[in-house]
């Protein structure tokens, strides 16, 4: 007895094997895609931890975004307080364009999107696990440098806004508390 055919002349057998080949295909191609991209960011990171750069792809940081996330400490301070003052935002498009990331590129609306809206606690979290991975591999001079840079970076963003004639601390104590927070993470 033969196996049963359709009306084609093909068996459901065949037709079985055939889509589950096709399956196979598509998610042997798909890790394919996610090694690759994996690859590439950390190239553009200089990470070698798969975990960490994992988690960056499942949050949508990829090797084209990967820039913006030198921002994160910024827009944190600039969101501290809950509301994004416009001074703030000219300090972080100031500080994104001297770092390289160009109107229309994808960093860019990366970063458009963090700065209409807080910026998610799972992002900051991973620039966190980005400088713990990072740490390792620079001299005390590069930290240092890192550390003033950043932390310099988010101060002056802290600073743009606030104060009322001088009067009052430009820095409210939520920005004082994630300076503080960012301080910890680049000592």
């Amino acid at each position: 007895m033969s196996p049963p055919a359709d009306f084609e002349g093909v068996s459901l057998e065949e037709k079985f094997f055939a889509e589950r080949n096709r399956q196979l295909l598509k998610e042997l191609r798909k890790k394919q895609e996610h090694a690759e991209r994996r690859g590439a960011l950390r190239n553009a990171l200089s990470i070698n931890d798969d975990a960490v750069l994992d988690h960056l792809l499942g949050l949508g940081i990829g090797p084209e975004t990967a820039l913006a996330l030198t921002l994160v400490p910024l827009i944190a301070v600039a969101w501290a307080d809950q509301r994004m003052e416009a001074p703030e935002r000219k300090a972080i498009v100031q500080a994104a364009e001297e770092s390289g990331i160009k109107s229309g590129t994808p960093a860019h609306q990366m970063l458009e999107t963090w700065l209409a809206r807080p910026i998610p606690d799972d992002v900051v979290a991973a620039w966190r696990r980005v400088v713990v991975s990072l740490w390792p591999q620079l001299d005390d001079n590069e930290r240092a440098q890192l550390r003033a840079r950043t932390v310099g970076q988010a101060r002056k963003v802290a600073e743009a806004a606030g104060g009322i004639l001088a009067l009052t601390s430009k820095i409210s104590n939520a920005e004082k508390r994630v300076l503080d927070d960012l301080g910890a993470a680049l000592a």
